[in-house]
């Protein structure tokens, strides 16, 4: 955990976690797939410390960015780690609200159950499990 902790609470690390978000939403689509999935990863990996995901949560644009990546990103491994990332985004009892509420407003709750009829297994499981966390906290539109 002390990466993680390191990371998020030293200004480079927070510079490094900025440049990732910037790298990910600016790259063109079928470009840097594999560059997209590792940074992706790795604020996922982040995003489980509770300093890593509040940062995140704070970032603007940062649940729209990844919302369009689902809606938009043709590699499967993007799509599933764009949902990891947004799964521990709202299982947080602090940061789901604010996340959910981000989410709805650029993905309706019909694309996520979409997800769920998906031809990989993972996404159709990871989407239902964002769905079934939103319902958690009884937040589904």
């Amino acid at each position: 955990a002390l990466g993680r902790e390191q990371l998020a609470s030293c200004p480079q690390g927070c510079k490094v976690m900025d440049a990732f978000i910037n790298f990910i939403s600016e790259a063109p689509l079928g470009k840097s797939a594999n560059m997209k999935s590792l940074m992706l990863m790795s604020l996922y990996n982040i995003s489980i410390n509770s300093k890593g995901i509040k940062y995140l949560s704070t970032k603007p644009h940062f649940m729209s960015m990844l919302a369009w990546h689902l809606k938009e990103e043709k590699e499967t491994e993007n799509i599933l780690n764009s949902l990891r990332l947004i799964q521990s985004l709202i299982s947080d009892e602090v940061t789901a609200p604010i996340c959910i509420h981000q989410l709805l407003e650029s993905v309706p709750v019909g694309f996520l159950q979409h997800l769920t009829s998906s031809c990989n297994k993972d996404i159709q499981v990871l989407a239902q499990d964002i769905l079934t966390d939103m319902r958690a906290f009884k937040i589904e539109d």
